[in-house]
């Protein structure tokens, strides 16, 4: 006969056996009967049809987002836009809970460099968004600027910071970038050094203009071409000043400020170390019979309107902008930048600075 404790052990391992035969039988039932991820999609709500979409879109591993959101027809129209990328779709969920905007642009400013749910996105910056010009690295100082501005048309606006004009004059300026070379700004932002002067100046012929001055030297020869061409259809120019030492534009900005004050001279001169004639880059071209009062109402003004961008030079002070360049209209100053980047310029009417912004200074953070 068995003992007492022999039955005892058969009794417990009979009981063991019976409840693991129930935990794998609910195993088996949780297994194979509890809803897999892709039908938890039909019983929110889904579609068959809309289930294989975001299946096809997104893999069944990576529906949760989906599932904590619930049925949202949007969703689907976010997948069925060419631009929808994957990795982004907690991100597109958590866009479409936050801003009222058309799916599209959802996906636009997700899909941007610098998107951060903390960003007031509406129509209005989506547009400053889209515009010609924008840039990313901006943002903050374009709803900065709107802020403060809140007529301002989105193209304006772009204009004005990517000028910094958020900034005031001669606040907070930059040394300029000589690397840049003929590409290279200087206005009431970005200076030059007391004691820079260009490497490569020339002396001007009494030919061209007043002897005895000097240029950089591949702005001379450009000037000489242009000045021949122009001399063939009867259009007659002469260089009044080109560049200018670091004294010698003090001295002329203080004989200014002396006459007129500081806040109306700071409207047609540069202040020392802000002038563009430091460069060796700049010109001041009339006619030799011409003064700076009357040169808007000569032909050679009007000629060099029409072709000084073929031969690499822009007319620097345009009229009406002269809120962007803080100088009033200059017909006769002109700088040499390169026959590419004044084609450019001449086509799209923009000024220097709205250029270097986005083409020179913007590439260069991009790098």
């Amino acid at each position: 006969m068995r003992s007492k404790k022999n039955r005892k052990k058969i009794k417990k391992f009979r009981i063991f056996l019976l409840f693991l035969s129930i935990v794998i039988v609910i195993f088996l039932i949780v297994f194979f009967f509890s809803p897999k991820e892709k039908d938890k999609l039909l019983q929110l709500g889904y579609t068959k049809e809309e289930k294989n979409i975001i299946l096809n879109k997104v893999g069944e591993e990576n529906i949760d987002s989906i599932l904590k959101y619930g049925y949202n027809k949007n969703i689907i129209l976010l997948m069925k836009e060419k631009a929808f990328q994957k990795e982004h779709l907690k991100q597109y969920i958590e866009a479409l809970s936050l801003f009222q905007l058309p799916i599209k642009d959802i996906i636009f400013i997700v899909n941007s460099e610098n998107y951060n749910k903390r960003y007031p996105y509406d129509s209005y910056l989506v547009s400053v968004m889209k515009s010609d010009y924008y840039i990313p690295s901006y943002l903050d100082r374009y709803i900065k600027y709107y802020q403060n501005n809140k007529n301002i048309k989105s193209e304006e606006l772009i204009t004005r910071v990517n000028s910094n004009l958020d900034y005031p004059f001669y606040t907070d300026s930059q040394k300029t970038d000589l690397s840049k070379g003929y590409l290279m700004i200087v206005n009431k932002y970005y200076h030059l050094d007391r004691d820079y002067v260009p490497q490569n100046l020339v002396t001007i012929s009494s030919e061209y203009g007043r002897a005895g001055q000097q240029v950089e030297e591949k702005t001379y020869k450009q000037y000489i071409k242009m000045y021949q061409d122009a001399k063939k259809e009867g259009i007659h120019l002469y260089i009044i000043s080109p560049y200018r030492s670091y004294a010698r534009q003090n001295n002329l900005y203080q004989n200014y400020v002396a006459r007129d004050g500081k806040q109306e001279a700071d409207t047609y001169s540069a202040r020392p170390g802000f002038s563009e004639h430091q460069t060796g880059l700049a010109l001041d071209i009339l006619s030799p019979t011409s003064t700076m009062d009357n040169f808007i109402t000569t032909k050679e003004y009007h000629w060099l309107l029409k072709n000084a961008y073929k031969y690499g030079f822009i007319l620097r002070y345009p009229k009406g902008k002269e809120y962007i360049t803080g100088y009033m209209f200059e017909s006769w100053h002109y700088r040499y930048v390169g026959e590419e980047v004044s084609t450019y310029i001449q086509k799209h009417q923009i000024t220097y600075e709205e250029y270097y912004a986005y083409f020179v200074k913007e590439k260069q953070n991009k790098k």
